[in-house]
């Protein structure tokens, strides 16, 4: 039977964007357009459905441009694509125009105040704000935060195309135990929990607590284990820093901060704060900076020379470019000299076999992360 053309419409492409006028939270949905009115669905259900005659349209449509209903006097407000204003008006009628709240010149106004008032906000208060609050939880419960993240990057891959594989190669999950146990031996409050994911990407993560993921083709760019201990001290030192947490709060703060404006005077500035970020990386220069002098603190007290890292660096540099001053990373000059600032007579930690044998820790693979790393022998 041939589809209709509504049907095909409807099929998960009119998307828009919901404000429940309760949290700051943006949620994507998709709009369905019934003989009754609206049918509002988030994540395969159905969240609200706003009856026809009830529809406002929120402040001035221009066309061509994303524009705003509400249902009635309820503080939620969707935001919806230029094309569905048309579908509309043809399959609901003429919408009533609902308040506006202040004039342009005003909003625009507001919006810049608010924004000098929002950049020094995030940029002064908030760092140390959340630096305080981070420093109440306990390391049990940093050590749990880190783990759902783990937990929700895992399930995210695993939904991915071609999912999630973990690189557990009995002798490389050995000697990586070995490396993470020294790291573990000088590092303040968490135990770490590496994890090596076949991934083409040259990078690593941390999820918060003692969690991280090192990519599988850094394994493969590592020259020695000096470099790789190194990578996974830079890594625990975001845990032991709580920056993951700190992240947290500050994106939180400034995205509630967003939905007052949003559900009080001045809906079209926290529209727009709201649907454009605010964007919060959960690291930033003096974070990355923290974890390296962590890092390197470390590994001094493994007898690991840091300039190794520095080499490392400076072949990021030159293979992939040098960072912007602009990225949540200093450059990698900055962080090479950093490293060879810190300069000493080092030894390895792994014998050449078992450095041979994380180099190959990808040659066996599962969908199921390793719940610990084995002792070493």
């Amino acid at each position: 039977m041939p589809i209709s053309s509504d049907l095909v419409d409807n099929f998960r492409i009119n998307v828009g964007r919901f404000w429940d006028g309760e949290t700051a939270r943006e949620q994507p949905v998709s709009v369905f357009v019934e003989p009754d009115g609206l049918r509002i669905e988030g994540d395969d259900e159905t969240i609200v459905r706003w009856p026809t005659g009830g529809l406002r349209l929120v402040g001035r449509y221009e066309a061509g441009r994303w524009f705003c209903v509400r249902s009635g006097t309820g503080a939620a407000r969707l935001h919806l694509p230029p094309r569905m204003h048309d579908r509309l008006l043809r399959e609901c009628g003429p919408l009533q125009q609902g308040r506006e709240p202040v004039s342009v010149k005003l909003s625009l106004l507001l919006l810049a105040m608010f924004g000098m008032l929002l950049i020094g906000y995030a940029g002064l208060l908030l760092p140390k704000v959340s630096e305080g609050l981070a420093a109440l939880v306990s390391s049990e419960n940093i050590n749990e935060f880190g783990r759902q993240n783990f937990e929700n990057y895992v399930a995210r891959r695993g939904r991915s195309r071609g999912g999630i594989q973990f690189c557990v190669a009995p002798a490389g999950l050995k000697a990586l135990s070995k490396l993470t146990r020294s790291v573990a031996g000088v590092m303040p409050e968490l135990s770490p929990n590496v994890v090596v994911v076949l991934r083409s990407r040259l990078n690593a993560s941390s999820f918060g607590g003692g969690y991280a993921v090192i990519y599988s083709e850094l394994i493969d760019y590592a020259r020695n284990d000096a470099e790789l201990t190194g990578i996974i001290a830079h890594e625990m030192g975001h845990g032991v820093g709580r920056h993951g947490l700190r992240g947290m709060l500050e994106a939180v703060a400034l995205l509630n901060a967003a939905g007052i404006l949003s559900s009080t005077g001045a809906p079209s500035i926290g529209y727009a704060l709201t649907s454009t970020g605010p964007k919060i990386s959960f690291h930033s220069q003096e974070r990355e900076r923290e974890a390296d002098r962590s890092a390197i603190a470390w590994l001094q007290a493994m007898s690991v020379d840091p300039t190794a890292v520095g080499d490392l660096m400076l072949r990021f540099a030159a293979d992939e470019g040098e960072t912007d001053f602009l990225d949540d990373h200093p450059t990698y000059a900055e962080r090479s000299a950093m490293f060879h600032a810190a300069a000493m007579k080092g030894y390895p930690l792994l014998t050449p076999d078992e450095w041979r044998a994380l180099k190959s820790i990808c040659r066996t693979t599962t969908k199921t992360a390793p719940v610990s790393p084995p002792e070493p022998s």
